[in-house]
């Protein structure tokens, strides 16, 4: 499920060729945008951004995921400091 398709237009004016597109819009399960160059070239939101490649992308550059699998991206991109904070503050 893609909970609110209008906000994908600020990432990408024609959202439906990203890849993962209609398997995200017909499943139950959540599905979450995101950019390969985070994984690619690891590099952070705030790198993308500052560098102007955040937002109104092709669609190439883009893929749903799963909101577990999206997750566990960023995680596996976390610093293990980080991840403690984070598993500290749920405590």
């Amino acid at each position: 499920m893609i909970t609110n398709i209008y906000y994908l237009k600020k990432y990408c004016k024609d959202y439906t060729k990203i890849e993962n597109y209609e398997e995200a819009l017909k499943s139950p399960l959540r599905y979450d945008l995101h950019h390969r160059l985070e994984i690619s070239e690891n590099k952070s939101r705030k790198d993308l951004i500052v560098e102007n490649l955040y937002y109104d992308r092709p669609p190439e550059e883009l893929v749903f995921l799963d909101h577990g699998e999206h997750s566990r991206l960023h995680n596996l991109n976390s610093s293990e400091e980080t991840r403690q904070k984070i598993s500290e503050a749920r405590k």
